[in-house]
């Protein structure tokens, strides 16, 4: 679980880091943004280990914004939605926000070092379970990423509700509309 942990954030940061010498693959265009005027479309990012070969790919949501403004300093708010692999076959999906430090945890937390969130897949409402260091919220990851990677490439949207220090609710829609054509390439890519 550790290891996985290590790869993910790995990947997250080469992701951050690297995103602009990547080779980043448009999949099928998305759902126009309520908040956009431009279209939005999933990205594939690949990569290979200069020393061994091995693939790694990442594909990356367009960017959700809440669906109200939080208050400052959180008025910029974005989040991103990610599916990570490698040639070892580990998989691996989480959220990604801009900002840190704003969640309230205070209630979500029902195990040890899983927290569970409202999550709505299309129509379907339910909890999902997310882990994250309490002290560095901004990346919240999948605890069952085999099965919320299938619900990633086969639903149309998602629209996740986390819990804001001081504000409230927020809620972030994301896209997923060509999620299963980007996972496609990325896992293409790692083999």
């Amino acid at each position: 679980m550790i290891r996985a942990l290590i790869v993910v954030a790995v990947l997250a940061l080469l992701i951050v880091i690297a995103a602009p010498t990547l080779l980043s693959v448009p999949v099928a265009p998305a759902l126009v943004s309520e908040l956009s005027a431009t279209p939005a479309e999933w990205i594939v990012d690949v990569w290979r280990d200069e020393m061994t070969g091995a693939g790694q790919a990442g594909a990356t949501s367009p960017v959700a914004k809440p669906t109200r403004t939080p208050e400052w300093p959180y008025h910029d708010m974005e989040a991103q939605l990610t599916f990570v692999c490698d040639s070892d076959g580990f998989e691996s999906a989480f959220v990604s926000f801009n900002k840190s430090n704003f969640l309230h945890w205070d209630g979500y937390v029902k195990d040890d070092e899983i927290f569970y969130l409202r999550a709505k897949w299309d129509d379907r409402i339910h909890e999902t379970g997310f882990s994250s260091p309490r002290s560095n919220d901004d990346v919240l990851h999948f605890t069952r990423a085999a099965r919320d990677i299938q619900n990633i490439a086969n639903h149309t949207t998602l629209l996740l509700e986390v819990e804001q220090r001081g504000s409230g609710k927020l809620y972030f829609r994301f896209s997923l509309t060509g999620s299963a054509a980007a996972i496609a390439k990325a896992r293409a890519a790692c083999k």
